[in-house]
């Protein structure tokens, strides 16, 4: 298997790969590991991202942290199955002009064709193996659904289709 640098594209040995991920929650070369744009993500993530992040990465579900879409961060991307995590606290919950906001955040992210996945704090307090497990499903899920409807996939049914008749 080869590893590559998520921003560079350069290819990175396994053992940087599996360092980079576990500190950094994303793959990085040995540049981008000493710039402080990635050394400092991790002391912004909340502990609990920050757990739920290298349990992620144990299943190998490639992850980033404290991830910036451009409008919003969000505590953890999963870019290959176009997921945001949010972990959120009980003011999620209980305070409707947070809950508006979260809305309105989460629907900014559908149309660029992210779906936000939003989990209580809690639950990776109590069991953030079994949450990380369940994420890890669904993200295989979604990756094979991205993969079926990109161009090459909908390219290759339709080949499929025509050199079936």
């Amino acid at each position: 298997m080869r590893y590559y640098c998520n921003v560079c594209k350069e290819t990175i040995s396994e053992r940087v790969y599996h360092y980079s991920m576990d500190k950094f929650g994303r793959a990085l070369c040995m540049t981008h590991q000493k710039m402080p744009t990635y050394q400092n993500k991790e002391n912004k993530a909340t502990p609990q991202a920050q757990r739920l992040s290298k349990a992620l990465n144990d299943l190998r579900v490639q992850n980033e942290l404290e991830y910036d879409d451009g409008h919003k961060h969000v505590d953890i991307a999963i870019p290959s199955a176009k997921l945001y995590i949010e972990l959120d606290g009980s003011q999620h919950a209980f305070n409707a002009k947070q809950i508006i906001a979260d809305d309105d955040r989460d629907k900014g992210s559908q149309k660029s064709g992210w779906t936000t996945k939003r989990f209580p704090n809690a639950y990776v307090d109590k069991d953030v193996d079994g949450l990380a497990q369940s994420i890890a499903i669904l993200v295989r899920k979604r990756e094979n659904e991205l993969k079926q409807y990109s161009f090459t996939g909908i390219a290759k049914s339709v080949f499929k289709k025509l050199s079936e008749t």
